[in-house]
C-alpha cells in the first residue's frame, strides 16, 4: 500500500496497520543486526586486528607513521637496554651513539620490519 493514499474504510486501515508492522519489525531486525556488528567491532581484540590490518595495507602515510612508531618504541628500547642516564660524558655519547645507530637501522630497514610484522600478523593473530 502506498504511504501517499488516502485510507477510506476499515478494511484500508486494517491493511495499512499490518503493512505498518511488518515494516517495524523488519526495522527492529535491522537495527539489532547492526548493533551486534558495532558491538564486535569495538570489541578491543577486533579493534587490534583492525588497526594492525590496517598497517599492513600500502600507503604513504602508514609507512611514515610506522617508521615513527618504530623510531620511538626502539628509542624506548636501547634507553632501557642500554641505560638511559649517565653522569660523564663518555658514556652519554656512546649511549646516543647506540640510539641513534639503532633507530637508523630501523628506519632504513622499515619494509623488511614491516614484512616481519605482517608476517607475524597472519601466521599468530588472522584466523585461518
Amino acid at each position: 500500500m502506498a504511504t501517499d493514499m488516502t485510507i477510506t474504510n476499515a478494511e484500508e486501515l486494517e491493511v495499512a496497520i499490518a503493512s505498518l508492522k511488518r515494516k517495524q519489525v523488519e526495522k527492529k531486525a535491522e537495527l539489532l543486526t547492526h548493533l551486534h556488528e558495532f558491538r564486535e567491532s569495538i570489541r578491543p581484540m577486533n579493534l587490534l586486528k583492525s588497526g594492525l590490518h590496517k598497517l599492513a595495507q600500502p600507503g604513504d602515510i602508514r609507512n611514515t607513521l610506522l617508521k615513527a612508531a618504530g623510531g620511538i618504541g626502539m628509542g624506548m628500547l636501547t634507553k632501557g637496554l642500554i641505560g638511559g642516564d649517565s653522569s660523564n660524558i663518555l658514556g652519554k655519547m656512546v649511549t646516543n651513539t647506540a640510539k641513534a645507530t639503532i633507530t637508523n637501522s630501523l628506519v632504513n630497514n622499515a619494509d623488511k620490519i614491516k614484512s616481519y610484522a605482517i608476517a607475524i600478523y597472519h601466521n599468530l593473530i588472522k584466523k585461518p
